[in-house]
C-alpha cells in the first residue's frame, strides 16, 4: 500500500530546523511546499492507476528533498507496471537510505518477494521452447512453360499410341480386303480398299502429329529445366469463323 505519511516527516524537517533559527528561510519553506506538492500529485495518480505519472511526481520530490518514502512508493509504482528489476534495485536503494518501522519491514518482505519473482522470470526464459525453424518453400517443379511440355509430350505420346492401334487395325482389314478379292466379292473388295486408304492416312497423321509434339514438348521441357527468364502469354479471342487462341512464347 502507497505511503502518505511524508507530511509527517515535513513537519519533523521544519521543527528540527527552527531548533537552531527562529525562522524557516523563505527559499527552504517554498522547496518543501513543492516537495510536498509532488507528493500529493503522486499519490493521486497512484491511486488512479497512472503509475507512470506517479513515479514522475516522486522522482520531481525525492530530487528537490531525497527521501526512502518517495523511494519505496516508486518501487510500488514499478510493481504495479510489471517491472520485477526496477522495482527491486528501487526498493533495494530504499533500504539502504534508512526506512522507518513499518515500511522497512514491508520493504524487506517486498524484496524478498521481488526475488522470488525475478528468479521466476529467470528459470521462465531460459525454458522458453526454442521455435522451430521454418521449411523453406520449394519451387515448382515446371513453370507454365514446362507444364505445356509436359502436355504437348503427353498428347504426342497419345498420339502415337493411337498410330499404333490404328496400323493393327489395318493389318485386320488388310487380311479381310485379300479374302474379297479372292473371293472376287467386287462390292465388299472397293469396301474395304476404301477404308484401308483412310485408316493409312489417319495412321500417319497421328504418327507424324504424336511425333511433332512429342518432340515439341520434350523440347518445352528441357528449356524450362536448363534456362531461365522465359515467358509465356496465352490469350484465347473471339474471330468471324469462332474462336482463336496464340500462344506467344518469349526467352
Amino acid at each position: 500500500m502507497i505511503r502518505v505519511r511524508l507530511h509527517l516527516l515535513f513537519a519533523g524537517i521544519v521543527t528540527c530546523c527552527l531548533g537552531f533559527a527562529t525562522e524557516v528561510s523563505a527559499q527552504g519553506a517554498e522547496t518543501i511546499v513543492k516537495v510536498q506538492t509532488h507528493f500529493e500529485k503522486g499519490a493521486e495518480f497512484f491511486q488512479k492507476g497512472e503509475y507512470e505519472a506517479a513515479i514522475a511526481e516522486f522522482e520531481a520530490g525525492n530530487g528537490l528533498l531525497p527521501n526512502p518514502i518517495f523511494l519505496y512508493n516508486i518501487s510500488l509504482a514499478h510493481g504495479k507496471l510489471g517491472r520485477v528489476e526496477q522495482s527491486l534495485a528501487v526498493a533495494r536503494l530504499a533500504e539502504a537510505t534508512g526506512l522507518d518501522e513499518p515500511d522497512a519491514t514491508q520493504n524487506r518482505a517486498r524484496i524478498s518477494a521481488l526475488v522470488t519473482a525475478q528468479q521466476a522470470l529467470t528459470l521462465a526464459n531460459a525454458m522458453e521452447p526454442v521455435p522451430k525453424p521454418v521449411p523453406p518453400v520449394e519451387a515448382p517443379l515446371f513453370s507454365t512453360l514446362g507444364w505445356i511440355g509436359v502436355a504437348s509430350a503427353s498428347l504426342g505420346v497419345v498420339s502415337l499410341v493411337g498410330a499404333t492401334i490404328m496400323d493393327a487395325s489395318i493389318g485386320t482389314t488388310v487380311e479381310n480386303y485379300e479374302e474379297a478379292a479372292a473371293s472376287g466379292d467386287e462390292t465388299n473388295y472397293r469396301l474395304l480398299k476404301s477404308k484401308i486408304e483412310s485408316d493409312q492416312v489417319l495412321t500417319r497423321s497421328l504418327f507424324f502429329i504424336g511425333i511433332g509434339l512429342s518432340a515439341a514438348g520434350a523440347g518445352l521441357v528441357a528449356y524450362d529445366l536448363f534456362w531461365d527468364e522465359s515467358t509465356v502469354e496465352m490469350a484465347v479471342s473471339p474471330t468471324s469463323n469462332g474462336i482463336a487462341g496464340t500462344l506467344k512464347m518469349t526467352w
